[in-house]
């Protein structure tokens, strides 16, 4: 049996997809991205298409079509992966396609679910329907809908209790392809003023799904846990818990944590695998997903904000957890084997910055926690460690130190 994975984005989760294939079953992926980000494209594990006009729907539609039809015919079976909303969207969309494309006789793996499954999941406001028939605290939310509002509530009916509030998409990949001033990915609204001006330019965009307005969470970066699942069938397989203890702070990549700590020495730990494993049956979940969650000191409770509908980009972290995190996937979709159930609890520190910043931008006592993770060597980075080409090492080196310049300029304590 022979895989190919095709992998669509060119981010770092793009290059943890090819890097953990390669140490899993010695395979070269491909890589179609629309930007040369070199610390991907310069490595030896994949080879890169770079397009810039896979950015349109059905040029990517075309180009993909052909590229698994050649995987195919080379005698390969391609194992197709997103690296993002918009692509495993995509993916999800267009499976039946792109599996005919590879011919009656040929095999193609699409690892995602159907598309009506995926935005039932991805669109918040049933997400946190879901949440309230299995029990799961959630944030308290307002929605709109921009393909029909025309002016904003009240504060008085917006009821989040007052400003600061969060204003966010409810459907991700939609709001990708938007354009106007001001976006951001998650934006923190200190205003009524504030408010009406981001909803004015959000109205005058592509974008034509749900708003979600919400009471903002207190607390620094963390309060966030990340939560990755496993699926058979609404049964979880594998289950890994970290905890957010540094976000990414640019504007552009706002929300991406680049420091994620295991938590299997701390309360919360059963408490958040039992919530999941609750909300996933309420989807019959099948295959990879990742929940975003916060803590609520006033209420002392954890409110789960999302789930994506894939693997999240650091993924990475179930490998240093200890299950590198591509085999489920071939285990189950490629060889039709049912996945061993296991709780992931090696202790681990997935950092994508440099620990000066953990130093300097971590509290106590979580700080000391991770340094000393750090010196047992319990920690790691999904660009550096594996044995890949010289320019690849460059190129992930800047990206990592340009932290130390990058993240004072937008980081508030």
């Amino acid at each position: 049996m022979n895989i190919k994975p095709v992998i669509f984005g060119g981010d770092i989760l793009a290059y943890s997809y090819a890097r953990c294939m390669h140490e899993a079953y010695g395979v070269r992926s491909l890589v179609i991205c629309s930007n040369d980000v070199k610390m991907v494209t310069s490595s030896k594990f994949l080879d890169a298409i770079v397009d810039h006009g896979i950015e349109d729907t059905a040029y990517l539609l075309g180009l993909a079509k052909k590229t698994v039809a050649q995987v195919a015919a080379a005698g390969d079976i391609p194992v197709l992966l997103g690296s993002g909303d918009w692509y495993a969207r995509f993916l999800c969309e267009y499976q039946d396609e792109l599996i005919a494309a590879c011919g009656e006789d040929a095999r193609c793996v699409v690892p995602y679910l159907p598309l009506e499954k995926f935005e039932s999941i991805m669109h918040k406001d049933e997400f946190y329907a879901a949440c309230d028939r299995a029990g799961v605290d959630r944030p308290l939310t307002f929605e709109l809908d921009m393909s029909t509002a025309t002016e904003l509530p009240s504060d008085e009916e917006l009821g989040l209790g007052g400003y600061p509030i969060i204003c966010k998409p409810s459907d991700s990949a939609a709001w990708h392809y938007a354009e106007f001033p001001g976006k951001e990915k998650v934006a923190e609204i200190a205003d009524r003023a504030g408010l009406e001006k981001m909803f004015e330019a959000i109205k005058g965009s592509s974008y034509k799904g749900g708003l979600l307005l919400q009471d903002r969470i207190p607390g620094d970066d963390t309060v966030i846990y990340s939560i990755t699942v496993f699926c058979d069938r609404g049964d979880v397989r594998i289950i890994c818990v970290g905890h957010v203890l540094l976000q990414d702070h640019d504007p552009s990549a706002l929300g991406n944590p680049v420091c994620i700590m295991s938590t299997v020495d701390e309360p919360c730990h059963r408490h958040l695998i039992d919530a999941a494993t609750r909300l996933v049956k309420e989807f019959d979940y099948h295959g990879y997903g990742n929940f975003d969650v916060m803590y609520d000191a006033r209420s002392d409770t954890y409110r789960f904000l999302e789930m994506n509908a894939r693997p999240g980009r650091n993924s990475y972290y179930l490998t240093l957890a200890g299950e590198n995190f591509v085999k489920p996937i071939v285990e189950q979709f490629v060889e039709g084997k049912t996945v061993a159930k296991r709780d992931l609890d090696r202790p681990f520190l997935f950092k994508v910055v440099p620990t000066k910043l953990v130093r300097d931008y971590v509290d106590e006592p979580l700080k000391s926690k991770a340094l000393a993770l750090v010196a047992r060597k319990a920690h790691g980075c999904p660009t550096f460690g594996a044995r890949d080409t010289f320019a690849h090492w460059l190129w992930s080196h800047i990206t990592y130190f340009h932290y130390l310049t990058k993240f004072p300029k937008h980081y508030l304590k």
